[in-house]
């Protein structure tokens, strides 16, 4: 239900399809996941890529099923996990934003038919484009920053119903740590399980630094509070605001904090809080921002919470639009790897 009024164009969808691997035996499928393993550098205490036992205990928990099964891996790097995954599964769907990371991936990957490598930045760009295929297991190893894990959760469990396992990479770091618990608790993700260097509780080292905590954890995926969590992911995150008709300046940000505070670059600090309009669903609220305007403004989100109008809550016309930064930023990230 559209109340501020204006219009946006859609995307498309992108289907992948490549060559599955032959169905076989656990045994083989272990065989063809250890000789790509011997390939890749031991990645213990390493930022390029997991370690060895990671890799191993990946074959070891899907070689029985993986014959069958859609992964997608967020952030290839050099492809050394990626060919072990093309090992396991029927296809591997490998997303990076880099252009040298999917090159060198290129090169480690080969000719290997069921892997298909995509340049996007899937927390800014829209998931509707590969939404169709029917991925069962997602490897969060891109971004580690805690919004980005939990962005990544959010999407995989919105646009692939028949979702089965979520794998982080990791997990050791502070931020993977956070995002992976609070999910944990609140039901989204359950059975988990350690994965990789420290997976039975004993320390290790990264860059000469203990560590506690496993290299990685594996969930199946649960959907619990999702819906609240997709409600509040816009919070604590920066929205750049134009002014409509929309120009390529933007007036001034906002961020949302959880305590339904807003603070703003141009027109001092507001507040926000949830409709109690029965009508009004859970995409929008309601605005006190007077430095902008005296009269009470009405947000309505996207589906993704990604980008907003803000109009009028009499009038219904929509006078101000907001984009998150991530998905403004990612045109000039792109563009910038196209420099020596």
């Amino acid at each position: 239900m559209r109340i501020c009024r204006a219009g946006f164009p859609l995307g498309l969808s992108l289907v992948v399809l490549a060559a599955g691997r032959s169905s076989g035996s656990s045994g083989s499928c272990q065989a063809a996941a250890q000789a790509q393993i011997r390939r890749a550098p031991d990645g213990k205490g390493m930022a390029t890529t997991s370690s060895h036992i990671f890799k191993s205990q990946l074959a070891e928990h899907f070689c029985e099923h993986g014959a069958g099964m859609t992964v997608l891996e967020l952030g290839t790097h050099h492809g050394h996990t990626t060919a072990v995954l093309a090992a396991i599964f029927r296809k591997v769907i490998a997303v990076d934003i880099l252009k040298s990371s999917l090159d060198m991936a290129a090169r480690h990957v080969g000719e290997l038919a069921n892997v298909f490598l995509l340049s996007l930045d899937l927390r800014a760009a829209d998931w509707q484009a590969i939404a169709s295929n029917d991925v069962s297991v997602v490897l969060v190893g891109a971004n580690h920053d805690y919004q980005a894990v939990l962005s990544g959760v959010r999407n995989a469990l919105s646009y692939f119903p028949s979702l089965r396992f979520l794998v982080f990479d990791d997990y050791f770091q502070d931020s993977v740590h956070r995002a992976v618990t609070e999910l944990e608790e609140a039901g989204v993700l359950v059975n988990c399980e350690a994965l990789g260097a420290g997976w039975d509780g004993r320390h290790w080292y990264v860059r000469s630094s203990r560590v506690n905590r496993s290299e990685g954890r594996i969930c199946q995926a649960g959907h619990g509070n999702l819906g609240q969590l997709l409600k509040q992911s816009f919070l604590n995150r920066s929205f750049y605001v134009y002014r409509l008709p929309l120009n390529m300046h933007p007036s001034g940000y906002m961020r949302f904090l959880p305590d339904g505070s807003l603070q703003s670059s141009q027109w001092s600090d507001g507040a926000w809080r949830l409709p109690q309009d029965p009508g009004l669903l859970d995409d929008f609220l309601l605005l006190s921002i007077p430095g902008l305007s005296h009269e009470p403004l009405l947000l309505q989100f996207n589906q993704r919470r990604v980008a907003f109008l803000l109009c009028n809550f009499h009038t219904k016309e929509a006078e101000w639009f907001g984009l998150v930064a991530d998905v403004l930023e990612q045109p000039f990230m792109l563009a910038n790897q196209g420099f020596r």
